[in-house]
């Protein structure tokens, strides 16, 4: 006997279907009036018992989704990651350190002077790890644009500080930090704890 299903809440429903999955015409009843509950306005796929001709409809709607996962697809998120150059010896040697990344185009051209303020490195001290923050000033030498997978799209913009002090000092942090948290060796952890 079919219980009155239109009385029953969104949770009831969900149970009775549960409860209802072997017996096909009352999971088909209660699915309806679920689906029925649905907003109109809702972006939604139509239900194949509303549909005059389920089988070919449902096949056309796949066939469509699966059309447009494989067709190439426009660029979804552009990355602009400031880095700051950090190489101090005579040569250009491309050190660079990741500053910040957005997904917004921070309207940087080469020559631009942007100030940097309150990056903060962790570094060892008497009391543990803390945050030394850093301040300068740095201009943009360079941008380079890199397409990357997924759709998605780098546009790497690389700084230039002359305040040479404070980046061997920032240079300094890091490389300590990371000999601390990592050794020296292959980058592992030589710790015998875990």
């Amino acid at each position: 006997m079919t219980q009155n299903l239109d009385l029953m809440t969104n949770a009831e429903l969900k149970h009775y279907l549960s409860e209802h999955r072997n017996d096909g015409e009352e999971f088909r009843l209660a699915l309806q009036v679920l689906l029925g509950r649905c907003d109109a306005n809702a972006a939604s796929q139509p239900y194949p018992f509303n549909l005059a001709e389920p089988e070919s409809e449902v096949t056309a709607i796949l066939t469509e989704k699966i059309d447009l996962s494989t067709t190439a697809q426009p660029v979804r998120v552009v990355y602009y990651n400031l880095y700051l150059l950090i190489n101090l010896g005579e040569s250009l040697t491309g050190e660079t350190i990741l500053i910040d990344t957005y997904t917004f185009d921070p309207q940087l051209i080469k020559g631009d002077t942007v100030c940097i303020k309150d990056w903060k490195v962790g570094v060892a001290a008497d009391t543990g790890l803390e945050n030394k923050a850093f301040y300068f000033d740095a201009t943009v030498i360079d941008v380079q644009k890199t397409v990357v997978r997924h759709q998605h799209f780098s546009v790497d913009i690389i700084l230039e500080s002359p305040d040479r002090e404070i980046v061997a000092q920032l240079r300094n942090a890091l490389t300590f930090r990371n000999i601390q948290n990592f050794g020296k060796k292959n980058n592992r952890i030589e710790s015998q704890h875990f």
